[in-house]
């Protein structure tokens, strides 16, 4: 299973065209590039220190063995990560299918795994170099093998796996707590990973581990806690958040969660229906295992509880975050999928066939029709109807999927992916020439995506006033806003703007950081050769730079829809102006 599961995240890693958060550039691959390359751009993130390098450093190896052979070209640093990632996205299928199986038994674990590979969610961020996608790998991975209470014990390891018809002389069984060292271990160590890739995932694990150290039996506190408090112990939350973005307290349970699962999300009713009473005897589905308790079904909505609970009270709040309990989501998708499948499907045809017998036989002739009989034909065409429609019900909800997923993976918001483009090839920017980025902060992968020293990238910084005082912090503005508030203004504080058309050779500093350079002092910037940024923006700037000898030589298709009504500036197309007049003009749907 695992082997065809690669095959397809990893075509699913090279058919994502568009871009879905900085993150997937600014906090792994730019800073991998510039550890191995030695130049690029850092965030402030990381000259405060406020970050893990333990996910770059997964690149940094890509980067370091492509760099040692000399076969750093730019396709292979932009696609070769997400390759990597790829495997990571189908072990977390592997695993959410074998965390159902665990919990529910194989029916239900095939439909959560249909659920996983045809979630547009999945395929559209899964493969993606998120830190958050790292984490939800290992945080389904360390679910797998997590000693909860009162649960069906996890798979055996192939290391620690006891003869046929023998039990590990090592397993703990007390109070229906079942699992071996090695499986704990595992579990540990797959949860510490994930932590330390994301710190704020702490929060999640902790309440785990103390949920499972409350219901374990007393003997095994001393060893469990103190592997536990490790990862509680990292610092979670921090106000700072807020400066990117605040969202209202219910954002996760009434937009969040059902954007992330679309046309599943009606399938999370029968899960929750569970804790409803049933009086009369209950219906077990046909061909399967009984159904599971209500135990194990509050276990997942409380692991889901568990991550959103705490994210909650942040005031900023994305989809990323939650990822981890996806595949979690995803289990109650399947459990969802099977209860109505047995359901819809609980009459079955041939159980109404008096005449099976006497069909049989070849030579009996059929016998006259009867009430009985016109009855038995009704109910096994009723059960025929029954599955068609089950099976095109299925289908809308998958046609619902796969639109999501190829729309947002291939289409909506490629353009500040598809211009760097323009900016990799050397004839249409050549050496010596500086590009300037009037975009949103961070909206463009920068060297990771570039890879070339002999030209200057510029760009808006958005990065928050850290040690100032408390009236400084509150009043400041960064240079994104500042520009979107007033274009012209800004260009012309910030760069040398001639009344004719620009001869001046720019002479960049090797500092990227704007702040250095004030309005009022020499240090101001010559206008690049290259400016880009959205058509919304450009009737603003658009005199301003035709009269100082620029022209629109590219144009790339970006947005199809807004997704943030706040960034009102977002446009529909991504613009390149220039100096240089090119042969011809690079042009992208």
């Amino acid at each position: 299973m695992l082997g065809p599961l690669v095959l397809f995240r990893a075509l699913n890693a090279l058919c994502l065209q568009t871009a879905f958060n900085p993150d997937e550039y600014w906090q792994a691959l730019e800073v991998a590039h510039a550890l191995v390359f030695r130049y690029g751009y850092l965030t402030w993130e990381w000259r405060e220190m406020l970050r893990s390098y333990l996910y770059p450093l997964f690149f940094v190896v890509i980067y370091w063995i492509l760099d040692l052979l000399h076969l750093d070209y730019a396709a292979l640093l932009i696609h070769l990560p997400r390759i990597l990632q790829s495997v990571f996205a189908a072990l977390s299928d592997w695993a959410t299918y074998h965390f159902a199986e665990r919990l529910f038994g194989k029916n239900i674990a095939r439909w959560t795994l249909f659920c996983s590979v045809f979630s547009w969610f999945n395929f559209f961020a899964m493969p993606r170099t998120l830190g958050n996608s790292m984490e939800a790998a290992f945080s389904v991975l360390a679910f797998l093998y997590w000693p909860f209470p009162d649960m069906p014990a996890p798979p055996s390891l192939p290391w620690s796996r006891p003869p046929a018809g023998k039990s590990h002389p090592k397993s703990r069984v007390a109070g229906g707590w079942i699992s071996t060292p090695s499986s704990r271990l595992v579990a540990l160590t797959l949860a510490f990973v994930a932590v330390a890739i994301r710190p704020t995932c702490a929060v999640m694990w902790g309440i785990i581990g103390l949920w499972t150290v409350l219901r374990m039996p007393l003997r095994m506190w001393p060893r469990f806690v103190l592997c536990e408090t490790i990862p509680i112990g990292f610092n979670v939350f921090s106000g700072g958040g807020s400066f990117y973005g605040v969202h209202q307290l219910h954002w996760y349970l009434s937009s969040a969660i059902p954007t992330m699962l679309l046309t599943w999300t009606p399938l999370l009713l029968p899960s929750l229906m569970a804790f409803l009473p049933h009086p009369g005897p209950s219906r077990h589905p046909p061909g399967g295992s009984n159904p599971p308790a209500r135990a194990t079904l509050g276990l997942l909505w409380a692991m889901v509880g568990a991550c959103v609970g705490p994210y909650t009270l942040v005031a900023h709040k994305e989809f990323r975050f939650i990822l981890p309990i996806h595949p979690v989501l995803l289990c109650l998708c399947g459990y969802g999928l099977e209860r109505i499948r047995a359901r819809w499907m609980l009459a079955s045809p041939s159980s109404h066939s008096p005449s099976s017998a006497s069909s049989s036989n070849p030579l009996s002739s059929p016998p006259p029709p009867s009430l009985g009989g016109l009855k038995a034909a009704w109910r096994r065409s009723a059960g025929s109807r029954k599955q068609r429609g089950l099976l095109w019900a299925l289908g809308l909800l998958v046609v619902g999927q796969l639109a999501a997923a190829a729309f947002f993976s291939l289409a909506h918001q490629r353009g500040t992916v598809s211009v760097l483009g323009y900016v990799r090839d050397p004839n249409l920017v050549p050496s010596g020439d500086a590009v300037l980025l009037l975009l949103p902060c961070h909206a463009t992968p920068f060297q990771s995506h570039v890879h070339r020293p002999d030209i200057r990238l510029l760009f808006l910084d958005c990065a928050p006033l850290i040690n100032g005082t408390a009236s400084e912090t509150q009043g400041y503005v960064d240079q994104a806003d500042r520009f979107f508030a007033d274009p012209p203004g800004f260009l012309r504080q910030s760069f040398l703007l001639p009344e004719a058309v620009a001869s001046v050779e720019p002479a960049y500093h090797a500092t990227l950081d704007w702040r250095e350079y004030h309005p009022s002092t020499s240090h101001r910037l010559p206008l690049p050769e290259h400016i880009i940024t959205y058509d919304s923006i450009l009737p603003d700037i658009a005199r301003l730079l035709e009269e100082r000898g620029y022209h629109q030589v590219a144009r790339y298709r970006h947005a199809f829809v807004r997704v943030d009504e706040k960034r009102t500036h977002d446009g529909r197309y991504v613009v390149v102006m220039s100096r240089r007049r090119p042969e011809a003009m690079p042009t992208a749907g």
